[in-house]
C-alpha cells in the first residue's frame, strides 16, 4: 500500500522536534512493506543541514512551496493513505483543506497532529479558524500521544476517531549490545529484564493472559497497519 505523507521534514531535524519521532515511524511502517512518499518544503535552511544520513525507508520529496504544492498534491492523489501532518511550516492551512480534496474509492485521508495541545488550543481560542470545520471530515485523527483528554477533545469537536501513538523505544536498531563480562553478567541481564518489562511488556492483555507491547514500536505498528489495511479495502 502506498502512503503519501507531508510533513516538516525527514531529512534534517534543524528546528525540527518532531524529525526523529518521523524517522521511527516510517521506517518501521516501510518494514511493515509500505510504500512511503515523505512530502517535506525547501524552508528554513533545512537542505543545508541534513543529518538523517541515508534514508532507503522513503522516497522523499522535497519541493518549493507554493509553486510546487499541486504537483505534490496530484501525485498524493494516487496513495491508498495521505498523511497531513501538523506543522509542516509552509501553507499549512491550504494543504488542510486541499488534501481533502483527494478522497476517492481508493483513497483516505489522514491528519496526524505532533502538538494537539497547540492545535487544541488555537481552534478553541478561534471558533471560526478554517481547520476546525476540516476536522470532521478526516478519516483518521492521529495525535503525538496526549492520551485520552487529547482524544476526547477531537471527538467533541466532530473527529470520527482519534487515535493517540506515542513514541517509543527501537530495541533492534538502537540497542547496542557490549562484550560479556562475567562480573556484570548477572546485573545487566536484571537491568535488562526490568527495562523490557518496563517498556515492552507493561500488561497481560484480556482472556489469553498473553502479554501485550505497550510502549515499544509493535503497538503503533499495529495500530498503523490496521487503518491503513481499513483504509486500503475502503471501511470508513
Amino acid at each position: 500500500m502506498k502512503l503519501f505523507v507531508f510533513g516538516s521534514s525527514l531529512t534534517s531535524s534543524y528546528w525540527n522536534g518532531a524529525a526523529t519521532y518521523y524517522r521511527g515511524i516510517y521506517k518501521n511502517l516501510h518494514a511493515l512493506e509500505y510504500q512511503i512518499t515523505f512530502a517535506e518544503p525547501d524552508i528554513y535552511g533545512r537542505q543545508q543541514k541534513r543529518d538523517a544520513g541515508e534514508i532507503d525507508y522513503a522516497t522523499v520529496r522535497v519541493y518549493r512551496t507554493p509553486k510546487d504544492l499541486d504537483r505534490m498534491l496530484t501525485e498524493a492523489c494516487e496513495a491508498g493513505l495521505i498523511i497531513k501532518h501538523s506543522g509542516v511550516g509552509a501553507d499549512d492551512e491550504r494543504l488542510e483543506a486541499d488534501v481533502l480534496q483527494c478522497r476517492a474509492a481508493h483513497t483516505r485521508i489522514a491528519f496526524w497532529d505532533v502538538d494537539a495541545p497547540a492545535t487544541l488550543a488555537r481552534v478553541e481560542e478561534n471558533p471560526c479558524d478554517p481547520f476546525r470545520q476540516l476536522i470532521p471530515q478526516y478519516d483518521f485523527i492521529f495525535t503525538y500521544g496526549g492520551g485520552l483528554p487529547v482524544a476526547e477533545h477531537y471527538l467533541q469537536l466532530g473527529a470520527k476517531n482519534c487515535i493517540p501513538i506515542y513514541n517509543a523505544l527501537d530495541p533492534v536498531d538502537t540497542a547496542c549490545p557490549t562484550a560479556s563480562n562475567e562480573s556484570s553478567n548477572s546485573s545487566s541481564l536484571l537491568q535488562r529484564a526490568r527495562l523490557s518489562a518496563h517498556f515492552f511488556w507493561a500488561g497481560k492483555g484480556g482472556e489469553t493472559g498473553h502479554y501485550q507491547p505497550t510502549c515499544g514500536g509493535l503497538a503503533t505498528w499495529a495500530v498503523l497497519r490496521t487503518t491503513a489495511s481499513t483504509a486500503q479495502r475502503g471501511w470508513c
